[in-house]
């Protein structure tokens, strides 16, 4: 968990890789046990959302067709796992720099 947010922190605030890591570790102190709680419960309902979609897909389309609905469904919450990240991230900024969302937001600009 300790790397959690490295690579935001490597994009948003032009870090290297080492730096970046000792970022993401001192952003993370603290709240590491929260982070895994919400990494634990977004990867049970991403599971259940793989079956469920497998189950359905096998059933009604066929294991071809399934096939490339099980990996569109996986590419599909690998996006909200980015997004995730990326609020960890900014939820953490505030929390810990008292930074807000123009500021973080200036660097694409």
């Amino acid at each position: 968990m300790r790397m959690t947010v490295s690579m935001q922190a490597c994009l948003i605030e032009g870090l290297g890789p080492i730096a970046a890591i000792r970022r993401s570790r001192d952003l993370t102190r603290g709240n590491r046990w929260t982070i895994f709680g919400i990494y634990l419960v977004f990867g049970a309902v991403a599971v259940i959302a793989l079956l469920m979609v497998n189950s359905f897909t096998l059933g009604v389309l066929g294991p071809a067709s399934a096939g490339f609905v099980i990996i569109l469904t996986a590419c599909i919450i690998q996006v909200y796992a980015m997004v995730l990240a990326a609020a960890i991230y900014h939820g953490l900024r505030v929390a810990k720099d008292g930074r807000q969302t123009d500021d973080i937001a200036a660097v694409f600009d």
